[in-house]
């Protein structure tokens, strides 16, 4: 493990592997650190060069915050900062949840530094929350719904007092052990993993983020700064992947019963207004549940459809942390990927 300067500031590293090997740069999601991939790094082969990085906002993070309305885009500029600092000229990339996002965004920002893109759980590609459909079409013009509102003002708190108890359900925790890990980790991992989820950058510039009033229901729509609203279809939106006149391969693993994103997630308020527990739902045609995995599967159809190539791989019992919960099945997938391509293919 060590420290890099990057132009927006500085930040943890991690490698594993031979420098001359095969690059891949690991990028964790949202509620996380590098620390989560050290155990996969660990585990791949000798002649892979993992890189995994405290992405701006988390674990040892210094430095700028986050502009909501540049979307992921100050991620991918960070990456293409690490790749140059390591000089590496391009890699293959791995990015869970939010990670999914910014190495799509990556991708199709910067696409002559990708190898392949591979996407764990990955947030949808027309942004979280506030869409219908396959296409990811708003609900309202505002984008109400989405955004840093969308985060429990309670679970914030328990962020901010370091709650890792059980008995609060909105202790780290306790949503950690409802929402993210179908298969819960050995004891003694929980507790490294959630102590890292604590070292989050709070506040309205990094997590959640500025929350603005609406007309629209739930009565939110998405500020100008912090993460939450970075992911807001109102600045993300991955659809422009399609157009690149190259298109680097594209590998998706997810868990069929992942509870964060799905076609019926559960911290999605269409999903949370249907069962009644939103006041004033206005019911199913203006604000139904997103279609997380249907609106990945259609960015990605449509992505073959027009030159390019991609394999799904979904996990039967699995949530939100595949190489968590099913470590040998994800890692010999992984590798199985790599492996096509060969420890000199990027020179």
């Amino acid at each position: 493990m060590t420290s890099l300067s990057l132009s927006a500031g500085r930040t943890t590293v991690r490698l594993a592997g031979r420098s001359s090997g095969l690059p891949l740069v690991l990028v964790h999601g949202n509620l996380a650190t590098s620390l989560l991939y050290s155990a996969l790094m660990d585990r791949l082969p000798a002649d892979v060069f993992a890189v995994a990085i405290d992405m701006r906002g988390y674990g040892d993070w210094q430095g700028s915050p986050i502009d909501a309305t540049a979307g992921l885009h100050s991620y991918a500029q960070d990456l293409k900062a690490l790749l140059s600092s390591l000089n590496i000229p391009k890699a293959h990339f791995l990015g869970w949840s939010l990670g999914g996002a910014i190495v799509q965004t990556l991708h199709m920002t910067y696409p002559d530094l990708v190898l392949s893109t591979i996407l764990e759980a990955p947030c949808p590609p027309y942004g979280y929350g506030g869409s219908q459909g396959e296409a990811g079409k708003a609900n309202y013009e505002d984008f109400a719904g989405s955004g840093a509102g969308m985060i429990s003002p309670a679970f914030v708190q328990s962020l901010k007092s370091g709650d890792l108890g059980e008995e609060n359900p909105f202790s780290v925790r306790s949503v950690f052990n409802r929402a993210v890990w179908n298969k819960r980790p050995a004891i003694d991992l929980e507790e490294l993993y959630l102590r890292e989820v604590l070292k989050t950058n709070l506040g309205f510039e990094f997590y959640p983020g500025e929350v603005l009033k609406s007309s629209n229901w739930p009565g939110f729509a998405p500020g100008k700064t912090g993460l939450c609203n970075a992911l807001s279809p109102k600045y993300l939106n991955c659809s422009a992947l399609t157009a690149l006149p190259k298109k680097a391969p594209i590998l998706w693993i997810w868990g069929e019963e992942d509870r964060i994103v799905s076609d019926r997630a559960g911290g999605c308020f269409g999903t949370l207004g249907q069962k009644g527990l939103i006041p004033g739902y206005p019911g199913k045609e203006v604000f139904p549940p997103q279609p997380m995995i249907a609106q990945t599967r259609h960015l990605l159809n449509a992505y073959a459809a027009k030159g390019g190539k991609y394999r799904e791989i979904a996990l039967s019992g699995c949530g939100h942390s595949p190489h968590l919960e099913q470590e040998e099945r994800f890692l010999a997938d992984l590798v199985r990927h790599l492996n096509s391509f060969g420890p000199l293919s990027y020179i």
